[in-house]
């Protein structure tokens, strides 16, 4: 999925961030913000999912890039839950509490 309204913890994509997240054929997860490649394995019952641990290479990333990456693997640990639209082409993770976690839509 790529992103276009796209946001991390409330923050949105920022500068050079170019982030993506698929589900791929082989049950696991792919992201990125736009500097480190990022992948998960994710356990999913219904609307619950659990993602983690996180793999991903280890490139010093330039600012603001750096935090958002910060911000995506907190909010991929506290995800708790996911909702899809087709009709929006989007999905949401929120933490058990129900607080948006990551929100990302598909760019046309």
């Amino acid at each position: 999925m790529r992103e276009h309204d796209s946001s991390i913890r409330g923050v949105a994509d920022v500068g050079d961030a170019k982030t993506l997240f698929s589900f791929r054929d082989d049950g696991r997860v792919a992201m990125t913000v736009g500097c480190n490649r990022l992948m998960a394995t994710p356990e999913i019952s219904g609307t619950s999912i659990r993602i983690g641990p996180v793999a991903g290479t280890r490139m010093a990333c330039p600012p603001p890039l750096e935090e958002l990456e910060r911000k995506l693997l907190a909010a991929l640990e506290a995800t708790g839950t996911f909702e899809t639209s087709a009709s929006s082409k989007s999905i949401v993770f929120k933490d058990a509490n129900g607080e948006l976690q990551i929100a990302l839509s598909q760019q046309e």
